[in-house]
């Protein structure tokens, strides 16, 4: 799956997600402009210890269910800077 495909089903699945292309493989994630997964944030690098601090719905202070989300279709996630998510092709 194409990163412009991935994009159109991150939007539908995760209601405000702010995110962009960067290539065919790889895209952006904002976690800066206060994006929720339920009641917990999609990403928070510095105090995610606070919302979850046994890391039930986190990994690295990034939401488990885009983590799932994400591996399903083929894509791994970690940090590009406390401010975004860099999202790449895991396969």
């Amino acid at each position: 799956m194409k990163a412009q495909t991935l994009l159109k089903h991150l939007e539908k699945r995760f209601d405000g997600i702010r995110a962009w292309v960067r290539d065919d493989s790889h895209l952006i994630v904002s976690a800066e402009d206060g994006t929720m997964i339920g009641n917990l944030p999609l990403a928070d690098y510095y105090d995610f210890s606070f919302y979850d601090p046994k890391e039930i719905n986190h990994e690295f202070g990034i939401n488990r269910k885009l983590l799932n989300f994400l591996k399903k279709k083929g894509y791994g996630v970690d940090w590009e800077n406390p401010g975004a998510l860099y999202v790449y092709r895991d396969n």
